[in-house]
């Protein structure tokens, strides 16, 4: 029966400690000034364009939107049903808001592409950075109607919110904590 042989490198072992150093330090990619204030530029267009799609499909479809928009002498009469009024509302912003946010993580997926050194790059970030801001902006939203209107499922709603946001930054802030050790 024949010994089998494993064949041996010709790279010294430091020399192995040394490509894997290289291999684990994360890449950057450099962005000029003026293009990462256009993209700022850009995310803050795309949410002023969603805050008047909001108000306008909330004019537009909303049935209590001529009794309750008035401010709070009105909502204080007979005229607005304030709960009926924000639940249309809410209904209505995440029916903008979720096809929104798809879209835009969608976006954000196709130019990222797979290069690092992609020159999109940059533009990506004001396309996530808008799929975040709805995201909170819709959550706030819905907490924000629980908590006025059903403040016994509201309040373990924002609870529970607070919560989960504290335990993924307690994580993230736990990776970088580690990653800088390390380095």
């Amino acid at each position: 029966m024949p010994i089998p042989v494993f064949e041996q490198e010709a790279v010294p072992e430091a020399k192995k400690e040394e490509d894997k150093k290289e291999i684990s330090k994360p890449l950057t990619v450099k962005f000029s000034g003026f293009a990462l204030l256009f993209t700022i530029l850009t995310m803050v267009a795309l949410i002023i364009m969603n805050e008047f799609a909001f108000r306008d499909a909330n004019e537009i479809f909303n049935p209590h939107y001529d009794g309750c928009h008035l401010g709070k002498a009105v909502h204080a009469s007979e005229v607005c049903p304030l709960g009926q009024y924000e639940q249309v509302r809410l209904i209505l912003h995440a029916d903008i808001a979720v096809p929104l946010i798809l879209v835009s993580t969608l976006i954000y997926m196709l130019i990222r592409g797979k290069k690092l050194s992609s020159t999109k790059k940059v533009v990506s970030y004001g396309y996530f950075g808008f799929s975040l801001f709805l995201l909170g902006r819709i959550i706030t939203e819905t907490e924000y109607y629980f908590f006025v209107h059903h403040e016994l499922y509201g309040k373990y709603l924002v609870i529970f919110t607070f919560v989960v946001l504290f335990t993924i930054l307690v994580i993230q802030i736990q990776k970088k904590f580690s990653k800088k050790r390390i380095e």
